[in-house]
């Protein structure tokens, strides 16, 4: 056997056995344990490493003040190191892979659970845009989770969520124009080698700008950037001072 096989035979054994768990604690009735699936894997020859060594190396679980915090530390965290690693922390958790642009791989995109968003989480190290990289939860929480996670779309296929437009990796990435005036925006998106088409949404007037109102709006500040896809931008931008978000630091690189 290869090793990408040993590597893909493991990915699926260990996610395997741990649903097999989720199952047991649920339900309490009896199945295959992951002892069991190791001990089988061992007498044909085959390595099963201990599934929690990758999990902490890409995801973080701890307890503080009796909540838990779950935290990315590396984008190519698979999904089942992720519920892996909150399992040992007794946390019901699946993940679910959804297809995002560039800044979002890798990132939590949307949690749910049985009934929507568990009121009780509470989104951490997230960049002021559509995805994060954590959450608290009170450690007590015995209900079952479920996160959506962030991977490379395909060409042509949909995001379910969009991006920040100034994120590394997307249409404007690292360009200087968070609170800045929406001529610089126009003049930004003309330089591009692709012709994204550009919708304008005026917060003051509640109104979509057609193209001929750009220039009475090109003093405007520019309050957010989003890519809906890579040939799709939203910009919203307002004139009152009060229509404008106040940041801690800049959204983007």
């Amino acid at each position: 056997m290869t090793d990408p096989f040993l590597a893909e035979l493991r990915t699926e054994v260990v996610a395997a056995a741990r649903r097999q768990d989720r199952r047991r604690r649920r339900h309490r009735t009896g199945g295959l344990t992951a002892a069991a699936v190791v001990i089988a894997l061992l007498t044909s020859g085959v390595l099963l490493f201990d599934a929690a060594s990758d999990a902490d190396a890409r995801v973080e679980v701890v307890e503080v003040d009796g909540e838990l915090r779950v935290r990315i530390t590396d984008i190519e965290a698979r999904p089942h190191e992720i519920e892996t690693a909150a399992a040992d922390a007794g946390l019901d958790l699946e993940i679910e892979p959804v297809p995002v642009g560039p800044s979002n791989v890798g990132r939590f995109v949307g949690a749910y659970g049985a009934e929507g968003l568990p009121p009780d989480l509470r989104r951490t190290d997230g960049d002021g845009a559509t995805s994060f990289d954590g959450f608290l939860i009170p450690a007590g929480f015995d209900g079952q989770l479920r996160l959506s996670l962030g991977r490379p779309a395909e060409p042509g296929e949909e995001w379910t969520v969009g991006s920040n437009a100034l994120s590394r990796g997307e249409l404007l990435a690292c360009e200087p124009l968070q609170d800045a005036p929406l001529s610089d925006t126009l003049a930004a998106i003309d330089a591009l080698d692709t012709e994204p088409e550009v919708r304008i949404y005026a917060i003051d007037a509640n109104i979509d700008l057609t193209p001929e109102q750009h220039h009475e709006w090109s003093d405007a500040t520019v309050t957010g950037i989003l890519s809906a896809s890579p040939t799709l931008l939203f910009v919203d931008v307002a004139y009152d001072p009060a229509l404008i978000p106040t940041r801690d630091e800049p959204i983007g690189c």
